[in-house]
């Protein structure tokens, strides 16, 4: 093995995660800074409803686990997709969303080259005034998709299936301590609020200084711009940021790097 990359992805993702470091070539260290909970939006019946009477143009989904809540909460799953396929135009985020959306019998129609909120945006740069959007989500989601989709003159619906919270215990304080006494080789942020969260296990611990310094002599990887920005205004510098946003190409630019170290 290369070296140890420590992974920071919901438990529910555990198993996958270990699996690909290790086909990979990594040792992984797993341990959870961000949660995946099912949060129920009072707006989720009138988005289903729109759905069922044709009223929305287009459907965008951002992730996974927006496809998975969203259809673990449907009563009349066939209906749905047949409205999905029928009458709307269905947007994945990646192609991990859009093989969960086919998984569950829905066609997905479109796909941004860059994996990220901007990339959809690039999807919608003409045809969407006065149409009807529906953005499924989290409650975490960054306000940029449906800001601009607005101002292009889009009636756009935020529906919330998903929360996003801090584990809190002596799990994520004893990984901490291992990053600080140089027990990782490298680590894995995923999103920002992975970021603040570590962040915060560190500062619990009092050792937030020189958390952030030893990062500086590790491998730091981000998916997303937003992620790498939000570590940098901790002062983590020298942050690798794979062109695709994808877990497999973080792996692999950290290993890069872990190995050429």
């Amino acid at each position: 093995m290369c070296g140890v990359v420590g992974i920071m992805r919901p438990s529910r993702y555990a198993r996958e995660s270990l699996l690909l470091a290790e086909s990979l070539g990594l040792d992984a260290l797993l341990v959870p800074m961000i949660e995946v909970r099912e949060y129920k939006d009072d707006g989720f019946e009138g988005f289903v409803g729109r759905v069922l009477g044709g009223d929305s143009d287009y459907v965008t989904f951002t992730s996974v686990n927006g496809v998975e809540f969203t259809m673990k909460r449907i009563d009349d799953a066939k209906g749905f997709v047949r409205a999905l396929n029928d009458c709307c135009k269905v947007a994945a985020i990646g192609p991990r969303t859009a093989r969960a959306l086919e998984e569950a019998g829905i066609r997905v129609t479109l796909i941004p080259k860059t994996y990220s909120s901007s990339g959809l945006l690039d999807l919608f740069q003409s045809g969407v005034s006065e149409r009807v959007v529906e953005v499924v989500r989290s409650t975490h989601g960054a306000p940029l998709l449906v800001d601009e989709l607005v101002g292009r003159g889009a009636e756009v619906h935020e529906t919330c299936v998903y929360t996003l919270a801090r584990p809190r215990g002596e799990e994520q304080y004893s990984f901490v301590r291992r990053v600080l006494d140089s027990g990782v080789d490298g680590l894995a942020f995923t999103s920002t609020m992975m970021v603040h969260n570590f962040m915060k296990t560190a500062q619990d611990l009092g050792v937030l200084e020189g958390v952030v310094n030893r990062l500086g002599e590790i491998a730091v990887g981000a998916i997303g711009l937003p992620t790498g920005k939000t570590l940098k205004s901790y002062g983590v510098n020298g942050i690798i940021v794979p062109e695709k946003f994808l877990f497999k190409d973080l792996l692999l630019a950290l290993k890069e790097a872990i190995c050429r170290s």
